[in-house]
């Protein structure tokens, strides 16, 4: 996959500062969220929305910018972060609530929906409202209407008490963030990626492995061509395996379908993957889908064959799940600006420090032979950004 995000925003896998991005928020104000703040609830909503959104069009060379929206009374609000295109061309935007307590992101938009803002501040009532005061009066911007600046008070004042309200799962997921981007260096560990080649001393209460995952010849992304190319060559992995697991020929050749080769398997992949472009989970998951259909619905051999797969909270209950139950589990995880596919097939929870170390396949050429730090419990690993599962019978 690696590809390279350069969203001037700090995206929470990068955890850099950004010199770029001006925030105009109040430091001193007890009651309004920091740049700071704003930047991971920024980030952590970019990257979810490029790993599952397949109609997010966020690309690798945007911008970012942001802009105070106020109420009636000058207050900051919420903050309009714009998102920047190639040729300076609009490619959507953010806009996150400034309130302490609902730091979230209260709407947002791709290419080409981005509202109108006034000359001066921008009054900002949710819900895609955006108005400009002039004296006694207040311009709605999507339609040019006029209202009474004392009727527009009180519709602003009920609206704001509303979303001013306490949101206690957007404001502990803010608080990860930050422990996060605080323990950033330790979760990343000596290994290049956090990827280790043992494990540390010391036991472990649990573990499991999946059944005959070191018996398989994996691939290595240097085996085929093709950039961005990780996500395809973990799904040959996926099929490398579940033919060894199931003893049936999941890498079959076949010229008359078109599967002559295996460089013609992967071609498939690579082509529903992305094509050379990044790999969105739901498309890593779609192709390795449509390759075992298609063979199936071609092949009377193939009528036993059967996939199942999922998208699934990075939680260590379900990687044990995963791997209790012979599901293929992928994950996405990051390196400063660049992204890559690993598959883990084994995992151990440590007793001395309540971290789980998975083993995976790396799709790099290191067979099994690399580790993982996967943290036990709900909050998101900081290095990871996508968890999911195949699983092939036959």
């Amino acid at each position: 996959m690696k590809r390279s995000i350069s969203i001037i925003i700090a995206l929470i896998m990068v955890l850099l500062t950004v010199p770029n991005l001006a925030l105009a928020t109040n430091e001193t104000n007890q009651d309004t969220i920091s740049a700071n703040e704003v930047q991971l609830i920024v980030s952590e909503h970019v990257i979810t929305c490029i790993n599952n959104d397949e109609s997010c069009t966020w690309t690798t060379s945007d911008r970012c910018s942001t802009t105070n929206l106020y109420n009636l009374t000058g207050e900051v609000v919420a903050y309009f972060v714009s998102v920047i295109g190639a040729s300076n061309k609009d490619n959507g935007y953010i806009v996150v609530c400034a309130s302490t307590a609902n730091p979230s992101v209260l709407e947002y938009g791709y290419a080409g929906t981005s509202p109108k803002l006034g000359h001066g501040n921008t009054c900002y009532m949710t819900m895609g409202l955006y108005y400009e005061m002039d004296g006694n009066m207040v311009i709605n911007l999507r339609d040019s209407s006029e209202h009474r600046l004392s009727d527009m008070q009180v519709k602003f004042s009920q609206i704001w008490s509303a979303v001013q309200n306490e949101n206690t799962v957007a404001k502990t997921q803010v608080a990860n963030l930050k422990a996060i981007e605080k323990d950033a260096p330790a979760i990343k560990g000596g290994g290049d990626w956090g990827l280790l080649t043992s494990l540390p001393s010391g036991t472990w209460s649990d573990w499991d492995t999946l059944t005959n995952c070191a018996l398989p010849s994996y691939y290595s992304t240097s085996d085929f061509s093709g950039t961005n190319n990780c996500g395809p060559t973990s799904g040959m992995n996926v099929l490398a395996y579940y033919k060894t697991r199931t003893g049936f020929n999941l890498l079959e050749l076949d010229s008359s379908e078109g599967f002559g080769s295996v460089n013609n398997i992967y071609a498939n992949l690579y082509q529903n993957m992305g094509n050379g472009g990044a790999t969105l989970p739901s498309s890593y998951r779609t192709a390795i889908y449509n390759y075992i259909t298609t063979r199936k619905a071609n092949n009377s051999n193939w009528s036993g064959v059967s996939i199942t797969r999922a998208s699934q909270s990075i939680t260590y209950a379900n990687l044990k799940s995963n791997i209790n139950n012979g599901r293929m589990t992928h994950l996405v995880i990051w390196n400063g600006l660049e992204a890559h596919y690993i598959n883990p097939v084994s995992f151990y929870l440590f007793d001395s420090n309540s971290n789980v170390y998975t083993r995976v396949i790396d799709n790099w050429g290191n067979g099994i032979n690399r580790y993982y730090v996967f943290r036990t419990g709900n909050t998101i690993n900081s290095a990871i950004s996508h968890m999911g599962y195949v699983k092939i019978t036959a």
